[in-house]
């Protein structure tokens, strides 16, 4: 393992162990247990492994995703419960601490300096069929549903002078922060990287999925159909489905997640909420 790789993990570890987001702790009750579901490959991203630590159910999931032709290319995808709330607002708390967090790694002097190049919006689209899973070509789209999400930019020098590119994107999708971390050499430009990153954002957005089973399911249930139901009954009732399960995609018990076949592709993660 080179030093320059060396150095890189180690700036990803400290980052790791403060982006958690100040919002995680909200509403216990409303989901007891969560699955958080990562595909072992999404497009050209390979997971490498997953760091959780049970006991601490509030500092997430860690997936640790390589993409095969850029080694040097670091990407951390951090996931937090959210809960119930405004997208928005919810995104923007996740980045002002980000942002906290890398005045911290300064003035600590884990890193020699951080500058922030940029901070724009980063929404996610989801093209999904009437059963509110992704649509592909050949089941056409019945609705757009938007992850609202930001990106931000930073350059780091590390405390021995190491130079390194850093973006972070924050996403939230299904009651739960998808917080990407990537960082990356000086020798792939900006150009490079940025369309590197925001490939793997866009990609694990759309691939990772978390399910909950607790009282959320109450709130997102729609009642039964009326027999006879005309045929644009039936499709509003698609598309008001697929709304629900971006929004929540909660569950009155694990066996309606189903488990078993989600595990033949992708790692399952089983985080427990402690009650209040």
């Amino acid at each position: 393992m080179s030093d320059t790789t060396i150095r890189t993990l180690a700036v990803l570890a400290i980052l790791a162990t403060l982006l958690v987001a100040p919002t995680a702790a909200r509403a216990s009750d409303f989901m007891a247990t969560s699955y958080l579901i990562a595909p072992r490959q999404a497009g050209e991203f390979v997971l490498a492994g997953a760091d959780h630590d049970p006991q601490r159910p509030q500092a997430g999931v860690n997936f640790r995703y390589v993409l095969p032709d850029q080694p040097a290319v670091d990407l951390s995808l951090l996931m937090v419960k959210a809960g119930p709330v405004d997208p928005a607002p919810g995104v923007a708390d996740v980045v002002e601490g980000i942002l906290g967090d890398f005045k911290y790694l300064v003035e600590s002097g884990n890193v020699q300096a951080m500058e922030t190049l940029d901070r724009t919006p980063f929404d996610v689209e989801h093209r999904l069929d009437g059963t509110g899973a992704v649509a592909d070509d050949a089941s056409p789209p019945v609705m757009t549903v938007k992850a609202r999400g930001e990106r931000l930019r930073a350059g780091i020098t590390s405390a021995n002078g190491g130079e390194f590119r850093s973006n972070v994107h924050v996403v939230i999708k299904q009651m739960y922060f998808l917080i990407l971390r990537t960082m990356g050499p000086p020798t792939l430009s900006q150009e490079a990287f940025d369309a590197v990153t925001d490939e793997a954002a866009r990609t694990l957005a759309l691939a990772t999925e978390a399910a909950h089973v607790g009282h959320c399911s109450r709130h997102s249930q729609l009642p039964p159909l009326p027999a006879g139901a005309s045929a644009k009954e039936v499709e509003s009732r698609g598309v008001s489905t697929a709304a629900l399960r971006m929004a929540f995609n909660c569950h009155s018990s694990a066996a309606t997640i189903g488990l078993e076949e989600l595990r033949r592709n992708a790692e399952v993660v089983v985080v427990e909420h402690p009650s209040r």
